[in-house]
Order: C-alpha cells, then structure tokens, then sequence
C-alpha cells in the first residue's frame, strides 16, 4: 500500500493538470523526469551501458516546447526510439548487491519517465504526466525499502516508507511544483521553474547528479 497522501494527491493530479496550460503540464512533468535522470547516468556508468544523450536531448527538446512553444526541426520519432532502446531491462543484468539491483530499476524507470514525456508532447494527454509522477514515487518507495533494510512483513512498512526523508521530499516536491506552476502567468516565471528543475544535486532517491546544467532556452 503506498503512502495514503500520495496516493490522494496522484487521484487529483490530472483533473488539477488540466486546469493549467499545456506548457505548464508539460514542465511539471518534465521536473518529475529531471528528479530522475540522475538515476540514469549513474545506472549507465556502473553498467557500462545505455544512452545518456538520448534521454538528456529528449528532456532538452521539451522544455523548449514547453518553454518557447517552438517545436522546430526536432526528430521527436528518432528521440522516442533512441529513449525506448536505452531503457535497460533488468533480466540483462546481474546486480551483485541488493542496492545495485534498486539502481537498475531506477534508471530503467528513468526511462520509462523520459519515454513517456515525450509521448505526453505528442499527444497531449496529461494522463501521461500522472504515470511520470507515479515512477517517481515508486522509484522511491522501491529505494526507501532498501536503505533501511526494511522487512517486507513489517507491520509498519507503509507507515515507516510514508515518513522517510525521501518519500516525503519527492511529495513535497510535486505538490510544490504543482502550486508554482498554477501561480506562473508570464513566460519568465516559466523559464525560472525550468531553472530551479534542472540539474537537481540529488536524484529523488538520493543519487548525486554528474552533469552539469544544460543551457536554459531564452
């Protein structure tokens, strides 16, 4: 059972979405998917395997729709089979800790965020924002299980994963993010919420980020 005011907030997530632009849906989501590429790179590093660029370029070419409506000469079919080819299945992997396996199904959740925010662009359904919002918490539900080494048949899992640092952070972040993005009316606040989104120094689930700020779109 997931953590109950989380699970509140993601029943109301998409008609609340659907009270803002669709710029606006677009960068919420986006912000879930950069709390998470960090989780990606580091996958990709210790497995040697993946493609950072595709998820870096797929994120980059939507906040600029979201940011400057200019959709340009992006390749967005090439961007979706590129992010659809990086996402790891774990079956080829073969994690030695209990840690290394959660990192693998972080960056493979990653992608999943990344592929279905580029889906979310083309078709404009908010419900897609919703399962990116959904991957983050799971991410860290999945995480907060095994740094605190917690049994499966502990009577107080839910309790004790709802009130970890991490889970509540992420929370806090969405609804945060949420309510920013209702308040933002000019395009320069939107380009300050991208600002604050981009490269966070700690994924959701604690990763510290390897890259730097990619350029912001004036």
């Amino acid at each position: 059972m997931k953590p109950t005011y989380f699970t509140t907030f993601l029943e109301d997530l998409e008609p609340a979405l659907k009270r803002l632009p669709y710029s606006h849906q677009l960068a919420f989501a986006a912000s879930c998917c950069e709390r998470a590429y960090p989780n990606y790179a580091s996958f990709s590093e210790k497995e040697s395997w993946g493609d950072v660029a595709a998820l870096r370029s797929s994120l980059d070419a939507v906040w600029k729709v979201a940011i400057t409506d200019d959709r340009g000469q992006v390749g967005w079919s090439l961007l979706l089979s590129r992010c659809k080819a990086a996402t790891p299945d774990s079956d080829m992997f073969h994690p030695k800790t209990v840690a290394a396996s959660v990192l693998i199904t972080a960056g493979q959740e990653a992608a999943f965020m990344v592929t279905l925010l580029l889906e979310f662009r083309r078709d404009r359904n908010p419900h897609h924002a919703v399962e990116i919002a959904k991957f983050a918490r799971d991410t860290v539900d999945r995480q907060v299980q095994v740094i605190e080494n917690i049994d499966p048949n502990d009577p107080k899992l839910d309790e004790r994963i709802a009130q970890h640092s991490l889970m509540l952070r992420e929370f806090q972040r969405q609804q945060h993010d949420l309510s920013a993005l209702a308040q933002i009316n000019e395009m320069s606040g939107l380009t300050e919420f991208q600002r604050c989104a981009l490269n966070p120094e700690y994924s959701n689930i604690g990763v510290k980020s390897r890259t730097s700020s990619p350029p912001l779109h004036s």
